[in-house]
């Protein structure tokens, strides 16, 4: 009965543990991607938090921007800038110039 009851615990835990490692095999690499996306880089944020974990997640947050990444990233920050500035004063009227007579 002992023996039965201690093998199905350990049967649970192993199972506990296989789900936990398959779970993170999955979120680990889709999280790491994610950061690589924002980055231009998404496969090598993937491959990253795959084989590292968090600190794959890490070195794919400091990694250098792709060049379209570079260029999306600025083209959002001028437009936000664009938003952000008062509008443009209207043109002072013209002065009449004084006729001489």
């Amino acid at each position: 009965m002992l023996a039965a009851t201690l093998q199905q615990t350990t049967n649970d835990v192993n199972n506990t543990l296989l789900f936990v490692f398959i779970g993170w095999m999955v979120i680990s690499p889709a999280i790491g991607y994610m950061i690589g996306k924002s980055r231009g880089r998404p496969a090598a944020g993937a491959v990253l938090g795959f084989f590292l974990g968090w600190i794959g997640w890490i070195i794919a947050a400091v990694i250098a921007r792709s060049p379209e990444a570079e260029a999306r990233r600025n083209q959002a920050i001028a437009e936000k800038m664009q938003a952000m500035a008062p509008p443009a004063a209207p043109a002072p009227a013209p002065v009449p110039e004084p006729q001489l007579s």
